[in-house]
């Protein structure tokens, strides 16, 4: 409750001075009218945060009970916990006495991150049981993928392939996305062109020696400049899966399944795995930026393509390696 007090004390400092008449007084500069447009404005700012402050508190303290013992069951929890909310930990499933815990544990919802229940039908009577009595139930799979932004691509079946939602690209946005890749790729082009110079001559100049300036390069995301180019082509976009070596895709695709689905959109200069996840060259790193790759194909939105952009110029700016 501390961050909801913190939220409250602005609020009723406000209100206060409000019944107290001072908001006359608040920007003399602005007059009255001035006074009290701004204090409206913070006293909606701080109804908002508030509001959020108490929804971030009722999901950290809902009652999650994770219904399984394998892999995704284990890495619910283990993100759960990290992310400070109350889950219940892993229940191996016992059909016939799941009404009961869910009440004695005070459950609001439960995830089923069982792969393989083996009594499917007692299974499904006592979770509409629990239905009933108003909890929630999740598939693990789609729960995992709203709390991680990423698929669970261990598990995936054929079936959920061909009925889930989303990898469906409207018209109307393919056509907004190319737009945005135009002018993104030509501001890029026209505000980096005197850089690109200097990085022309520093490259020169730093080749017979160390690759200090490479480096920076890199660090910084430089080098990835001249790709505006095959942008404008039509060859690439500005956010979608990043491009690999075509000894690596062969080596991967007979590794990973599903990978090659990542090339049925274009590749892009940045990407949702390059925001989320770290820097890294083994199968396990292709595998865990593959599940980002994935869910933003599944997901591909303006919006979401926005959301790559602020978080690739936060890697930008602060030369965190990704």
């Amino acid at each position: 409750m501390m961050f909801v007090a913190e939220a409250s004390v602005p609020a009723i400092a406000i209100f206060t001075g409000w019944g107290l008449g001072l908001s006359p007084n608040v920007a003399p500069v602005y007059g009255a009218t001035g006074s009290t447009v701004l204090m409206w404005t913070l006293v909606v700012l701080c109804l908002c945060s508030m509001t959020l402050a108490l929804m971030r508190l009722r999901k950290r303290d809902e009652g999650l009970l994770i219904l399984g013992t394998d892999d995704l069951a284990r890495d619910l929890c283990r993100r759960l916990s990290a992310a400070g909310m109350v889950a219940q930990g892993e229940v191996k499933i016992d059909c016939e006495h799941l009404n009961a815990l869910s009440i004695e544990k005070g459950t609001t919802r439960i995830v089923v991150a069982e792969s393989d229940p083996l009594d499917r039908h007692q299974l499904a009577t006592s979770l509409i049981e629990c239905k009933l009595r108003g909890v929630a139930v999740e598939e693990g799979r789609s729960f995992h993928e709203k709390l991680t932004g990423k698929l669970w691509v261990k598990r995936l079946s054929p079936n959920w392939w061909m009925y889930s939602n989303g990898f469906q690209p409207s018209r109307v946005y393919l056509w907004h996305k190319r737009l945005l890749d135009i002018v993104c790729a030509s501001l890029m082009i026209l505000v980096t062109a005197p850089l690109l110079l200097l990085i022309a001559i520093g490259i020169k100049a730093d080749s017979p020696g160390p690759a200090v300036f490479g480096k920076l390069l890199r660090k910084f995301r430089l080098d990835e400049i001249p790709q505006a180019f095959n942008v404008l082509r039509g060859d690439m976009s500005f956010a979608g899966p990043r491009p690999e070596r075509p000894y690596f895709v062969d080596m991967l695709q007979e590794r990973i399944p599903y990978y090659g689905l990542r090339h049925y959109v274009k590749p892009g200069i940045t990407g949702w795995a390059q925001v989320g996840y770290p820097y890294g060259a083994s199968v396990e790193d292709a595998i865990e930026k593959l599940q980002y790759d994935l869910y933003y194909i599944k997901h591909m939105s303006f919006r979401q393509d926005m959301l790559v952009l602020l978080k690739t110029f936060g890697v930008v700016l602060f030369g965190r390696g990704r």
